[in-house]
């Protein structure tokens, strides 16, 4: 009997709530055991419903202390674990971070290619239509001497949700973006962003194996992708290049806010004086490693950080188009399109606009909506 009341409470001690209710069961269970001979029911049912009480209590207590101790980190604002095992690779070496594929994502991407290469032209004629048009206005708008100092970086999100459809007309859309761009005399790059596995990856393990420190901050491997560098002087409008993009096996988180501020980082070595900042992502920033571990706005509050103060360094024209999504709430210059399908015209109307480049300062938000006709 010792031992029994010796082990709860050892595990009353441990500051967890689960740990409070296992202590009850066991109390409660060995209650019985502990009642001296003759000792009254009544005052064991009293016992029972004071133990009930107690242990309810320091359950509340325990949450609100952790909810309190998690306040306090919120306010020391957004950190990383570690880094040690984030990537930036380009898009060629694959492999390298993320292993070969298997033989099932291996068909599933030539799929996608196959779609990519031949089976969306009539989607592809209509984005090029769009993007003739707005080539036209533009070059009208906009001097040919102020669209050759732009640099324009083109940002997608990889995360699990894109997959599929999605994925494929975001690339499609991508490759009629840096055609209609790269003829305008922009500078263009290409970006990817995700996590190099789910669940945490090496960055998870070494948290775990220090003993599971509170809100330890981002809390997994990053994995950014290079798929077109305005350095690379091969890089050409083909959509080879993006065929990678395509790969099923790269789909997983997305932390949104460090790859805004790796993009720009990229953006701000350019040494042109126009800069443009277009993002395409199918919802918030997510990974369940990170959000379990810490306060569960951490990502969207960093990402909001990040927007806020880009937005007010006014060096970069920062936009974005959401699929199926709302951004606005996120980005001052936005489009929603509901269906993927409306994703080209979206993206060259999003360009059209920012390459136009109103005063950045005292600009009101600009939001649109659009859907398929």
């Amino acid at each position: 009997m010792q031992e029994i009341r010796a082990n709860a409470l050892a595990i009353l001690r441990r500051p967890k709530p689960v740990s409070a209710w296992i202590a009850a069961i066991v109390y409660l269970m060995a209650a019985p055991k502990l009642a001296p001979a003759g000792f009254d029911d009544r005052y064991l049912n009293l016992w029972f419903l004071s133990a009930i009480v107690v242990f309810c209590a320091w359950t509340f207590a325990a949450w609100r202390l952790q909810d309190l101790r998690r306040e306090r980190l919120r306010g020391a604002g957004y950190r990383v674990f570690t880094r040690d095992f984030d990537r930036v690779i380009h898009a060629a070496d694959l492999d390298q971070a993320i292993g070969r594929m298997t033989e099932a994502y291996q068909a599933e991407l030539e799929a996608a290619w196959d779609a990519f290469s031949t089976a969306l032209q009539c989607w592809r004629t209509q984005a090029h239509l769009a993007a003739l048009d707005a080539s036209t206005r533009l070059r009208q708008a906009v001097g040919r001497a102020d669209l050759g100092e732009t640099t324009a970086t083109l940002l997608v999100d990889q995360s699990g949700s894109m997959r599929g459809q999605n994925m494929l007309l975001a690339a499609t859309a991508v490759d009629v973006a840096c055609d209609f761009l790269v003829n305008l005399g922009v500078s263009v790059e290409v970006l990817g962003f995700t996590t190099a596995s789910w669940k945490g990856g090496q960055s998870r393990v070494r948290w775990l194996g220090q003993g599971r420190p509170e809100c330890p901050g981002r809390l997994c491997d990053l994995l950014h992708i290079v798929y077109r560098s305005v350095d690379d002087p091969g890089a050409g409008t083909g959509g080879w290049s993006f065929r990678p993009m395509l790969r099923p096996d790269i789909l997983k988180e997305n932390v949104d806010g460090e790859a805004l501020e790796w993009a720009a980082s990229w953006l701000l070595a350019r040494d042109r004086p126009r800069r443009i900042l277009l993002v395409i992502s199918d919802g918030a920033p997510v990974d369940d490693s990170t959000l379990s571990a810490n306060w569960p706005t951490i990502l969207v509050d960093h990402l909001l950080q990040v927007i806020g103060r880009l937005e007010g360094e006014r060096q970069i024209r920062l936009a974005a188009v959401g699929i199926g999504h709302d951004v606005d709430r996120y980005y001052s210059i936005s489009a929603r399109v509901e269906t993927p399908d409306a994703l080209g015209e979206a993206v060259i109307g999003l360009l059209e606009r920012v390459l136009v480049d109103p005063p950045l300062s005292g600009e009101a938000k600009v939001a649109v909506e659009l859907s398929p006709s």
